[in-house]
């Protein structure tokens, strides 16, 4: 990635460029787009971006809608929001949270109130169906990741997918978050649990590799409860299926 950026003082209106360059979009010539950091002033063209793809999805499940308080909140100095625009137009944006209030997905899989203040979580993938195929949220994610591992003062990042959302599970299980539980949240929908150690990372026994298939929750949870962990799908004609391994546990010094 082709780096420059730029840095302004002031904490209300912080637009840091993190990368420029060219994109073809489809149905129009190359343009020049731009990754930067969002602001509380880009909450308008957040919110914006949102309604057009919630109207567009054909499962609503797959997508939990922000408020424009919780917008506000991450933009505001309490977690990180990248955004991808080009002519001045928001078409994706990526946030990750590190105050976090009540909602605390640690808390799903036992994490105690030290462990819990560890925790940074990706909270919202927005990506307009104009930039298909360029690996957009791939791509800001990995940013958000990187900058957070860098930071290096949380430990632990967390987040949220629906089993049913075939790039977004492939997103975070590429930026090596593991499948450590599925459970039931929101409108009773199904979502995994995904974590990263950032200071230690977790190390797999491929020869353990297990392949269930995406609806057979019972399976992945029985799974998740010996202490395996998800990392992986692949499609196969039978349907997608997730591959689960156990982490090689290091010797007590």
């Amino acid at each position: 990635m082709n780096q420059r950026s730029h840095h302004h003082n002031n904490n209300e209106d912080t637009t840091e460029l993190l990368e420029q360059g060219i994109i073809k979009l489809e149905g129009t010539d190359e343009k020049a787009y731009c990754i930067r950091l969002l602001n509380t002033s880009d909450v308008t063209a957040l919110l914006d971006l949102q309604e057009e793809i919630l109207s567009n999805l054909e499962i609503a499940e797959l997508s939990v809608p922000f408020t424009k308080e919780e917008l506000l909140f991450i933009l505001s100095g309490h977690g990180e929001c990248v955004g991808f625009l080009v002519d001045n137009q928001l078409l994706a944006a990526c946030a990750l949270q590190f105050d976090l209030e009540d909602f605390n997905m640690s808390k799903e899989v036992g994490f105690d109130k030290k462990q819990q203040q560890q925790v940074e979580q990706l909270e919202m993938s927005l990506v307009h169906e104009r930039t298909r195929g360029h690996k957009l949220q791939r791509r800001l994610a990995g940013i958000l990741v990187e900058r957070a591992i860098k930071r290096g003062n949380k430990r632990y990042l967390f987040s949220t997918v629906s089993p049913w959302n075939y790039p977004s599970v492939q997103t975070v299980t590429s930026l090596g978050l593991n499948i450590v539980k599925v459970t039931k949240m929101y409108n009773d929908w199904t979502r995994y649990v995904v974590c990263r150690d950032m200071h230690e990372p977790t190390i797999l026994n491929m020869s353990t590799v297990r392949k269930v298939a995406i609806e057979d929750f019972e399976v992945q949870s029985m799974l998740l409860e010996q202490s395996y962990l998800g990392f992986s799908q692949e499609r196969t004609p039978e349907g997608v299926r997730i591959l689960f391994a156990q982490p090689i546990t290091k010797p007590k010094e």
